[in-house]
């Protein structure tokens, strides 16, 4: 056995340590840049695609930057309440884990796409 065994009680200290300041900040950081960049990137496959600049629709200047931190906080809360969903569908006896495992896998497929 080695010289030190944490106890239960500072593994989960250290695993909320962990989550708190290296995980989602990471995820804030990811969903940020995923929102920075996605419009980059779909304007510049529409002009390989269809060969011409897409019409831009004029919009109000001063909502831009608003629209944008709405949209990306609603992101953020709706992935923290499948998040929490996850977490309580692991504690149902027997077919937790699997469904819990689904509704994860859905929230990639979410993000990714």
């Amino acid at each position: 056995l080695p010289a030190f065994v944490a106890s239960p009680s500072v593994e989960s200290v250290v695993h909320v340590l962990y989550t708190v300041v290296w995980v989602f900040p990471m995820i804030v950081v990811s969903l940020i840049l995923n929102a920075r960049w996605y419009q980059h990137i779909a304007d510049a496959s529409f002009r390989v695609v269809d060969g011409r600049e897409k019409k831009q629709v004029k919009k109000d200047a001063a909502a831009g930057p608003w629209q944008v931190l709405v949209t990306e906080l609603y992101r953020v809360f709706l992935f923290g309440a499948y998040i929490c969903m996850m977490k309580v569908m692991a504690l149902v006896p027997a077919v937790g884990s699997f469904l819990s495992f689904i509704l994860s896998c859905f929230l990639v497929s979410m993000y990714s796409f």
